[in-house]
Order: structure tokens, then C-alpha cells, then sequence
């Protein structure tokens, strides 16, 4: 049965709504934002190009996993914190920007970081530091049972920033073009073993200005210490050590905000360090340390000492240092968790015979900004030694000019999982003389570093990674200390250097499977892509996927092995499971894909059929490998072929022994080429830290201060909180169509407040009428009138029914056709 379409004429045509302006007797034609007509062709239109994008862009094969791995750049502190002022428990002291060293540290007269640290007496106290910037507070001693569990935590919405930096305000001399101040330079002293106090001596170092612990900044900018005076220019400085003066151009000098070191005292060696921690249990959340000049023999702005276990950082930032930002040694269970870690010129973070490290959505970024260290024998953005049970998750490791993570000395079980790391110039994962690496659903891309470095490593656990670029993403290498038996027998060792690798408090864990011999027990499902330069191990004359060397050194110190103690069969006298090398993606622009011992390999097939052979003997291994440029995109994503084969990767299976904690990471029966879209994304929303604010009214807040055996401290009377929630911040409005109601509508956003107790509401009023609430930073405005000026105001509310002032933003909506926005 046919279906009259009905003729519209004029006299039957629907009719447009007219409005005149008050301004003017010009006709302007609307349309009501929920006009159907209009919906309907937008629903139309947003159906074509739903069709269009999904040809588009899966036809160009997005890797839809690397997505939320790259999302992990985002991982890091986020500042200021929030939480409920009410939930911290013990006895709490006060500490401000502003406070005096004989302040009593309570609410109303706080005092400085140090004395409210001096004044702790109690396990388990709080000391609460006010936002703003602290200085001359330095070599701050936190030890004793009675600061056991101290947290040390920024007000609720503040960002307390521990300066170590001095301003200047000038006293500028003038000489020729240069302008110079007096100036006592910091001392030179080593540290972890590297002689900095040798001028001679330029271990470690690319240039000499890397000894000297002295920096100079302009607002935010760290100027480049040099040594030739006549070189001087405009983002430098110059330290005339025998006249103790600080040199600047006088362009420099003449400009605002200027810092320099806290000057040394010119006879001893002042510590310019922040904490030296021994106490248990010690965390510190929400703060901002930043400037001190720590040389090498301090160890760290901050140092957690000997004993120290169970230390926390979180949410906190630290950078601007010239040697190590965070010493760890001998502790149990060090944590930094939403940490970020910049500018730090030798070793960001260094840990050492320690256990349970964990590095949990960590960022570390720019170690060695001025490029004055050398790759060895310490830099980077972590260094560790002879620890047990590492992890480092979630976190961002990138643009560090050395290596990244570096496990080095018989570390003992390390785990790398769903990690984001790019443009480290070393190895951005280096295992060196070590045992069991897992390293699951990690991104690498470099251009001129090397994705993974195994260096006389055994127990190397590689899955579903991608690695892109660089030298050599996958280079498991002989060492000249690696030696059958050296484990079980030191004599054995090919250097005496071992003697001091095996010793430390993990020494009797170390075992028999610790033979500083590189050894793989599984590779799996990982895409290699693309190697950027030419291979430093294998020959260094074409790029490689995989480089396996099989031997090391010369003379004497000649380390060798067979590639079937590499790529081996079970040695259940060590409890070690036959090697597993399956569904792994190779895409390289030249024909070598994987070099092992003096053998190239250009083929799966050949690569397969070769490790069926002697003297390996094992078949079937990676015989379903995919090789080719078709499988895999120029940025590592794969392209449609490799997605539609996913059925094809290696099914992960339960693993036993070892390899099972493979599992906690992959699940049994994942199937898919290289980092997992189930990866977790280490977004910029953190949980608050402590107990959130509450959605019920809050009762009056009182804090109690216990006196301390030696000083009286009185309490401060009940408060009522009657403090308002800060206005809320960069307060948005955008017109956008919701394709469920189908009806356009206003988008509001803004930044979070902060209050003393919580924010427990956002009201939202249009043209001074209250419109609703939110208990999230966006709202969403429906029933929209098109040229009709809205002003939408903002403000928080906390649980004492305390109001912000209001935040504003204005909108007025405008539509063309079927197209509607805001202006």
C-alpha cells in the first residue's frame, strides 16, 4: 500500500519562529534547540558520520590498546590534595611559610617545618604545612621511635613548595660586561662510589661542570653552570671558586626573580639536603621540594636512611637538584606513589639492598637537563642495587638523557608492567647481572636509546610489549663477569668484582639461578618495530630486532656461552622451565630481524627452524611469529592485518612455577600482539589520600595537641569552621548535542575548590536562579532558547553549609541550518 506524501505549499509550510531584536527592526530566524526537525537531520547527519569515521579510522588500524598506555604521560603528583581535615588521627602540629621557630606549631600560631618536626615526640603524628613557599629549611633530621609514622601532609587544597634556593636582591658589581656577587661556592664531595672531588678524574662525568653542586635560576628557568668565564652568555653562570664570586651577564643580572644556592659556609661541608629520614613508617603527601643542591656525599635532597621501612611519598614533587633527588637505602617497602620527579641531574631516584620497592604511577622526566653525566656507572631516572621483590607500574619514564630503569647488581625478581617510557637516550629498561625480569604490557619508543638492555641477566619474562626504535629493542647480552657455575661457586667468576656484587643483606637469597649468564624463559606476543639505529652489539652494521650475543670481553676476561644455555630446556635441578618464544611481531626496514651469536636471521622460518636444531633442540618456537612491515604501523600501533589476527597470538596460559607471575599481570587465555587495551590508564584523577570529604554535615572541627615531655604546648580552643571553599577555577560553558535526548544543550566544567573540611556540592544558578546541584565539576543545562544571553554562576559548598564566591561564565547560543554553538 502506498503512502501520499502530503505537498507542502506555502499556506501549509511550517512556520519559522521570528524574533525581533530590541536594537534594531532587523528579522533574525531561530531555531528552538530542541526543534525535531532540526534533530532529526542531525541524526542523520551523526549516523553518516559514525559510517565515515569507523571506515576511516579503523580502516587505518588504530591500535586501539596504545591509547591508554600513552595516556600514562598523565601519571605523576597532583596537586593540591584534598581531604577531610577531621580524619587525620594522633597528635597534629601546624607549620607555615610564615611560621617562627618559636611558635608553638598549633593552628593558630604554627611555626616552621623544623621545629614542628623537632617538636614531635608521639608515633604516629601529624604535622600539617600550610601552602606557600618555606625557605632556609634545611638538613631537617626526622629519626627516633617517637617520629615513627609521622606524616607530614599539605593543608587540605594548599601546596606547601620547601624551597632550598636563596633569592637575590642585589649587591650586583659590575666587571667589564659581567655583573658578579659574592658568592661562597658548595663543596665537591663523592658519592656512590664515583670520585667527584677528582679533577682528574672524569668518571661519570661528560663534562666537568657535572662535580660542582652550585645552580643558578631565572623565574622558572635553571641556568647551565660553565667554566670559561670569556664564554659567558646570556642562560649561564660562572662561579669564580678562589674569589668566591657568582657571575651572570649583565642582562641576566638585571632581570627579576633571581636564585641562587644556598651558599656554603667555606670551611666545612654544610649538608643543602631536606630530610635525612631513619625513622619507620614516614610519609610525605601533597608537597612541593624543589632547589636544594645536594652534592654527591649528601645523598639525596631527601634520604631515607638505613632502617627507614615503610616510607611513603605520594602525591609530592621534587626537582632541581645536582645529583640524586631520593637515596633509599636498606629499607623495606619504600613506596612513591603519584610522584614526579624532574630536572634532576645524576640519579632521580636511587635505591640500594632494599626490599618491596614500588614505584606506582610515577612520572620522571629530564634527568641530566645540561646532559653533564655519562651513561655509567650511576644516572638515570631509577638506579637500583642488590634489592629483592621491585615494581614499577603505571608509571611515565621519559626524556631522560640516560637510562631509565636500571636494575644493575643482583637484583633479585623485578617487575615493569604497563609502563609508558619514551626518549630515554640509554637502555629505557636496563637488567644488568640480575635475576627475574617480568615485564608485561609496557610501551617503549625511542629514536637513538635502546628500548630493553639485558646484561648478564637470567629469568627474562617479556610480554605483550611494544618496542619501537632505536638500537637493538631487544638486546640480551653476554657480560665479561657472566660464567657458568659463578653463581654456586664465586672462584668461578670471571671478575673479582663479583665479590662485592653477592654481598649484601640479600646475599643468601640470591641462589643458583643467579649466574650473571643471560638467559630467556619467556618471549611472547611483543611487537619489536622498527629499530631507528644500527645495532651497538651486533655487528653495527645493520639495525636488529633482537640481538643475542654469546659471548664478551677478550683474553683473560673472554666470557663465552652456547645460545642453548640462552634459549634453553627445562633444569629442574634449578627449578628452571624450558624457554617459551611464541607470537612475537618483527617489522624492520631492513631484511635482519633478529641476530643471535654470528647467525642473521631474516625469517620466522628460518628463526624457528634453527632453534629446532642443535644446539638448542627445541621445536616449534616462534613458529608462528609475523614478520613484516604490512603487520605493524610506523608509530608501533598494528595495522588492521595484525588486529584481525589476534585470534593467531600465543594464548597465555596458566602459567606454573616461575613464569606464574606472568598471571597477575596477563591474564590466562589473553590473546593479542603486543600492550593490552585492558592496560590500566594512570589518568590525572587520583583518589584523594586520606578519608574523602564527607556527604553529610560535618560536626565542628577540634584538634588536639598533646604537649610534648619537654614542652608545653596548649591546645587551641574548638573551632567553628566558617571557612569558605576557595571560587571554583577555569569555569567553561560549550553548547554540545546529546545524541540519546536528542537535543542540544550546555556543557559546564570547572576545576575543583578546596576547602579546610571537603566540598561536599556545586550549585548552579542561570541568570541568578538556581537551576541544581553537583557533586562532580560538570553540569549539563537542557531546554535552551537560541540568542538569548545565559550567565551561569558557580559556587562550592562544604559541609557547614559554608558558600564560595561565584565563579562566571557567559553563553549565548547561535544556530545556522541545522548547526548549533555557543559564543
Amino acid at each position: 500500500m502506498s503512502v501520499q506524501k502530503k505537498k507542502i505549499t506555502p499556506k501549509n509550510k511550517p512556520k519559522t519562529r521570528v524574533k525581533k531584536t530590541a536594537s534594531s527592526n532587523s528579522i533574525k530566524y531561530t531555531y528552538k534547540f530542541s526543534n525535531p526537525i532540526v534533530l532529526g537531520v542531525v541524526a542523520i547527519l551523526i549516523v553518516v558520520s559514525a559510517v565515515y569515521l569507523y571506515i576511516t579510522y579503523a580502516g587505518s588500524a588504530r591500535y586501539e590498546a596504545l591509547q591508554p598506555i600513552k595516556k600514562s604521560t598523565t601519571a605523576g603528583a597532583v596537586l593540591p590534595i584534598i581531604y577531610n581535615a577531621t580524619s587525620l588521627t594522633g597528635t597534629v602540629r601546624y607549620a607555615s611559610p610564615s611560621g617562627s621557630n618559636t611558635s608553638a606549631c598549633i593552628a593558630s600560631d604554627p611555626c616552621t617545618l623544623a621545629r614542628a618536626v623537632s617538636q614531635v615526640s608521639t608515633a604516629n603524628s601529624t604535622i600539617i604545612l600550610a601552602g606557600g613557599t618555606y625557605r632556609n629549611q634545611a638538613n631537617i633530621t626526622i629519626s627516633g621511635s617517637g617520629r615513627n609514622g609521622l606524616k607530614l601532609i599539605a593543608a587540605s587544597g594548599q601546596i606547601p613548595e620547601i624551597r632550598g634556593s636563596v633569592e637575590v636582591n642585589g649587591g650586583w658589581n659590575t666587571e667589564a660586561g659581567y655583573k658578579y656577587i659574592s658568592y661562597t661556592p658548595r663543596a665537591i664531595e663523592e658519592g656512590m662510589g664515583v670520585a667527584f672531588d677528582d679533577e682528574k678524574n672524569m668518571m661519570n662525568l661528560n663534562s666537568s661542570e657535572g662535580r660542582y653542586a652550585d645552580q643558578v635560576w631565572i623565574g622558572n628557568k635553571a641556568l647551565k653552570q660553565i667554566l670559561d668565564k670569556s664564554a659567558l652568555k646570556d642562560g649561564q653562570f660562572y662561579v669564580d671558586r678562589a674569589n668566591r664570586r657568582l657571575y651572570l651577564t649583565a642582562n641576566d643580572a638585571s632581570k627579576s626573580s633571581i636564585e641562587t644556592s644556598r651558599p656554603g659556609d667555606g670551611t666545612t661541608n654544610p649538608r643543602d639536603r631536606l630530610f635525612s629520614i631513619s625513622s619507620t613508617g614516614v610519609t610525605l603527601e601533597g608537597i612541593r621540594m624543589n632547589r636544594y643542591s645536594a652534592n654527591g656525599d649528601d645523598y639525596g635532597v631527601v634520604l631515607v636512611n638505613d632502617g627507614a621501612h615503610n616510607f611513603t611519598m605520594k602525591n609530592s614533587e621534587l626537582s632541581d637538584a645536582p645529583y640524586e633527588g631520593v637515596h633509599v637505602g636498606q629499607v623495606d617497602n619504600p613506596t612513591f606513589k603519584n610522584v614526579t620527579i624532574h630536572d634532576v641531574a645524576w640519579t632521580s631516584i636511587g635505591v640500594n639492598q632494599s626490599d618491596k620497592l614500588l614505584l606506582d604511577q610515577v612520572k620522571i622526566t629530564n634527568t641530566d637537563p645540561f646532559d653533564e653525566f655519562s651513561s655509567s656507572p650511576v644516572s638515570g631516572a631509577l638506579k637500583t642495587s642488590r634489592t629483592r621483590d621491585s615494581k614499577v607500574i603505571q608509571s611515565y619514564i621519559g626524556g631522560n638523557k640516560s637510562h631509565g630503569l636500571w636494575f644493575d647488581q643482583s637484583n633479585i625478581n623485578v617487575v615493569v608492567d604497563k609502563n609508558f617510557m619514551k626518549d630515554n637516550t640509554g637502555a629505557s629498561v636496563f637488567f644488568e647481572i640480575s635475576d627475574g625480569l617480568t615485564m608485561t604490557n609496557n610501551f617503549v619508543a625511542t629514536t637513538n636509546g635502546q628500548p630493553i638492555k639485558m646484561a648478564g641477566s637470567s629469568g627474562l619474562r617479556l610480554v605483550n610489549n611494544t618496542l619501537v626504535g632505536g638500537h637493538d629493542p631487544v638486546g640480551v647480552y653476554m657480560d665479561n663477569r657472566s660464567t657458568p657455575g659463578c653463581a654456586s661457586n664465586i672462584n668461578l667468576c670471571k671478575s673479582s668484582s663479583y665479590a662485592s656484587d653477592r654481598q649484601g643483606r640479600f646475599a643468601p637469597y640470591i641462589g643458583s639461578t643467579m649466574d650473571w649468564m643471560p638467559r630467556i624463559d619467556v618471549m611472547v606476543n611483543n611487537i619489536i618495530a622498527y629499530p631507528s639505529s644500527l645495532s651497538s652489539m651486533c655487528g653495527k652494521t645493520a639495525t636488529v630486532g633482537v640481538c643475542i650475543t654469546t659471548s664478551w670481553g677478550s683474553g683473560a676476561q673472554l666470557a663465552t656461552t652456547t645460545l642453548d644455555a640462552i634459549i634453553h630446556k627445562a633444569d629442574t635441578t634449578r627449578n628452571i622451565p624450558q624457554t617459551i618464544i611464541s607470537g612475537n611481531v618483527y617489522a624492520n626496514g631492513t631484511s635482519r630481524i633478529i641476530r643471535a651469536g654470528s647467525q642473521d636471521y631474516t625469517s620466522a622460518s628460518t628463526w624457528s627452524s634453527a632453534l629446532a636444531g642443535p644446539p638448542v633442540n627445541i621445536t616449534g618456537l616462534d613458529a608462528n611469529a609475523k614478520v613484516g612491515n604490512s603487520w605493524v604501523n610506523t608509530d608501533g600501533t598494528g595495522t588492521d592485518s595484525l588486529i584481525n589476527a589476534s585470534a593467531q597470538a600465543y594464548k597465555i596460559p596458566v602459567f606454573t612455577g616461575s613464569n606464574a607471575i606472568i598471571n597477575t599481570y596477563i591474564p590466562a587465555g589473553t590473546q593479542q600482539y603486543g600492550v593490552l587495551s585492558s592496560a590500566v590508564n594512570p589518568s590525572t584523577t587520583v583518589s584523594p589520600t586520606t578519608t574523602p570529604p564527607s556527604s553529610t554535615p560535618t560536626p565542628t572541627t577540634t584538634t588536639t595537641v598533646k604537649p610534648s615531655p619537654t614542652t608545653p604546648v596548649t591546645p587551641p580552643p574548638p573551632t567553628t569552621d566558617t571557612t569558605k571553599p576557595s571560587v571554583p577555577g577555569n569555569v567553561k560553558s560549550k553548547i554540545e548535542f546529546d545524541g540519546l535526548k536528542f537535543a542540544y544543550y550546555t556543557n559546564l566544567t570547572w576545576t575543583a575548590s578546596y576547602d579546610n573540611v571537603g566540598v561536599t556540592s556545586y550549585e548552579v544558578r542561570r541568570n541568578n536562579t538556581s537551576i541544581g546541584t553537583s557533586t562532580t565539576t560538570n553540569f549539563k543545562d537542557y531546554n535552551l532558547q537560541p540568542n538569548i544571553l545565559y550567565s551561569y554562576d558557580i559556587y562550592a559548598k562544604d559541609a557547614a553549609t559554608n558558600s564560595s564566591l561565584p565563579a562566571n561564565t557567559k553563553l549565548t547560543g547561535r544556530c545556522f541550518i541545522i548547526w548549533c554553538w555557543g559564543e
